[in-house]
This record gives C-alpha cells, sequence and structure tokens, in this order.
C-alpha cells in the first residue's frame, strides 16, 4: 500500500531528519544532486542518479550538497505486500540504508518507472492508487533485475558474505584473506569455491566492481579522477588509471569525455 509520494527540489544545505520508530519503507531516487545520509553513527555519500530504500524504523539524518546548484528527489512512502519481501533485498549501505545506482540498464528504467508512480498517484483518476501501486511492483521488478545481490541465493554462504561485503564497501582495502574472514572460512577454500561458482578469483571479482562504481562516478559527477581513485580502493591514480585502462579498453579521461545516453 503507497502512504504517500511527492518530488522535492531543495537548495543545497538544506537537511531533513526522520526520527526512530517511523513504521513504512521509504523510497528516494535521486535525479539531481548529490546526498549524506547519516544513521546510527555511520555515514555514507551518493551522488548522481540513484534509488534508495530506508526500512521501517531506521532514524536518519540527511543533508544535500553535490556539484549541481540544486537537489531534485522522487519519493514514495509505502508498506510492501508480503511477496515484496525478496524485492527489497538491496545492498546495504549503512545500517537500514539500501542502495542502487540508476545511471544505465535496468535500475535507470526501474528509476524512470518510480517517477511515473508519484505522477500516477498524484493524479485525477478514481483508481489512481491501484495504478501507482502496480507501477511500484513493476519499479521494483526491474530494479530486482539490476541487484546485484539477486542472484546470490545459489551461491555458497561463504561466496555469498564475500561478494555482498564487496558490493557494500568496494572502497575497502580488501585481500582473499580479509574476505575469508569475513565468510568465516579458510583463504584457500574461498577461493576454490569463488572461482568456481563465479568464475573467477575474489580479487578479480573485486577489481571488476570497483571499476563498475567507478564508471558510474566518472559519468555521473565532476569528481577528480584522483578522488575516485580513493573511492575505489586505489591509493594511487596512475594505478587506478592503469588499471581502469585494461578493463575497460580506454582511460578514465576519455571515458569521461564519451557521450552518453
Amino acid at each position: 500500500m503507497i502512504i504517500g509520494t511527492g518530488m522535492l527540489e531543495q537548495p543545497l544545505g538544506h537537511t531533513f531528519e526522520r526520527a526512530p520508530g517511523y513504521p513504512y519503507w521509504t523510497l528516494g531516487c535521486q535525479l539531481a544532486g548529490g546526498t549524506l545520509f547519516e544513521s546510527r553513527g555511520r555515514s555514507c555519500t551518493m551522488l548522481g542518479r540513484c534509488i534508495n530504500l530506508v526500512r521501517p524504523r531506521t532514524p536518519y539524518h540527511i543533508s544535500f550538497a553535490g556539484d549541481e546548484r540544486r537537489w531534485n528527489e522522487v519519493w514514495a512512502i509505502f508498506t510492501p505486500r508480503p511477496d515484496w519481501v525478496t524485492l527489497l533485498e538491496w545492498p546495504e549501505l549503512i545500517p537500514g540504508v539500501l542502495h542502487l545506482d540508476a545511471d544505465a540498464g535496468d535500475a535507470a528504467r526501474a528509476l524512470e518507472v518510480f517517477i511515473e508512480v508519484h505522477r500516477l498517484a498524484s493524479g485525477a483518476h478514481a483508481e489512481r492508487m491501484r495504478f501507482a501501486e502496480n507501477a511500484l511492483e513493476r519499479g521494483l521488478l526491474l530494479a530486482h533485475l539490476a541487484n546485484p545481490r539477486a542472484g546470490l541465493a545459489s551461491l555458497h554462504p561463504g561466496v555469498r558474505a564475500a561478494v555482498a561485503l564487496i558490493a557494500e564497501r568496494p572502497g575497502d582495502a580488501m585481500s582473499v584473506e580479509s574476505l575469508a574472514r569475513h565468510a568465516r572460512m579458510s583463504p584457500s577454500h574461498l577461493a576454490h569455491l569463488f572461482a568456481g561458482q563465479l568464475g573467477e578469483s575474489p580479487m578479480r571479482y573485486l577489481e571488476s566492481q570497483r571499476m563498475e562504481r567507478a564508471k558510474h562516478l566518472l559519468a555521473a559527477t565532476d569528481l577528480a579522477i584522483g578522488r575516485i581513485a580513493g573511492m575505489v580502493g586505489f591509493d594511487n591514480a596512475f594505478h587506478f588509471s592503469t588499471r581502469f585502462r585494461a578493463r575497460v579498453g580506454i582511460s578514465p579521461r576519455t571515458y569521461r569525455r564519451q557521450p552518453t545516453g
């Protein structure tokens, strides 16, 4: 059931705070600007077009920032149907705050559908909320296709734990040993299972996820390449550029200059 929807455009520096105990899910589609989320002593920054989910009873404080002059979001507050539960298992950036980048592919299509949810819910049609809820489910299904965690159910629990950690913290320093500790298994066992189930080593998989994140940041922001390198786990911008070229075929600077859409 949809409780409410809206579209907001705020100047940078605007803040919002939600107290503990709010009983509904909150969906936010960031269209422009950037958001700093803070909850229970943890924080994360979201830049560019993205979709965020906040679980019920999650207290948080957000402030709006970024390279653009204004911040723009479409939001919906809802109670999910029981059969939607698996559609809400997105990567968790900080406790209670879930996130998908939406610059391309199924996630970008989901974002457009979520915009349609607000248009339908705020329309004049007598059945507007039924149409809006139908669109909300369609958007969640599209987002599920883009969810990096959606295909994890068949994986070994240790491999699943390692993949989830990489998805949630691609910029953290990691090694096979640290991933194995997180997965509560030996490094050799993790490496063997990981390669067998995903077709590549843990560290190669980590690098591929970092490069996908870097591609998004290059396309969606004006952040310096050196800063992006640090955000995706590289201490050295030259090393980052070398690995990016090896993976993508062009330099980060050239990738940024390419036309999008």
